[in-house]
């Protein structure tokens, strides 16, 4: 198992930036997300990465509610930043060994410091579904709406995230929760290594 990188190691998202300004840290976190994301179907990652396609990999999974990532192939990752203000909206297609094929949303609002709105959390499904509704491609696909966030499951940020979405379809995910940490070694990616393995 692997642990926090070392305090020594340069910060990609530490500078002296007051923390409170949430808007730029935010949208550098979509960047990269949409970067890990598209490279689980990157076959150049595959091959020349193999530790960085697996944590993108398990990514994409953990967002996609699926726990045995190795029985599914990845075809297709499409993703589109600030589609309707929403801050991440991903297609996804693919198919379990079987050769069963499935078609899949993703929806994600990245949190680092600032809190879900009300209207983000009640207004974007709804215009999810009304898209969904003029798509046939796309109308029957499973539509996972996540709340990314940088505070841990131990904060209290954490936890009124929480409450604040209870009883909608969104989920909230610490970042912590969407990288394996149950590995022998870090990414070949020292971007990816500094953003996701390190408290910022």
């Amino acid at each position: 198992m692997i642990d926090f990188l070392k305090k020594d190691i340069t910060a990609f998202m530490t500078d002296s930036t007051d923390s409170s300004m949430s808007k730029g840290s935010e949208a550098v976190m979509d960047y990269i997300m949409s970067w890990a994301l598209r490279n689980v179907v990157n076959k150049d990652v595959e091959k020349k990465s193999p530790n960085l396609h697996h944590q993108c990999k398990y990514m994409l999974c953990k967002l996609l509610e699926k726990e045995h990532f190795n029985d599914y192939n990845v075809d297709i990752v499409k993703v589109w930043k600030e589609w309707e203000n929403i801050d991440l909206f991903v297609e996804v297609e693919l198919h379990n060994k079987d050769g069963n094929n499935e078609r899949h949303i993703i929806v994600i609002e990245n949190k680092v410091y600032s809190t879900m709105k009300p209207n983000q959390r009640d207004e974007y499904p709804k215009k999810v579904v009304e898209w969904k509704d003029q798509d046939d491609d796309w109308k029957d696909a499973k539509t996972h709406y996540c709340v990314v966030t940088c505070c841990t499951p131990s904060d209290s940020s954490y936890e009124n995230l929480k409450t604040f979405c209870s009883g909608t379809d969104w989920r909230v995910l610490s970042s912590e929760e969407i990288v394996d940490w149950y590995v022998n070694t870090y990414t070949e990616s020292k971007l990816f290594n500094d953003f996701w393995f390190r408290h910022w």
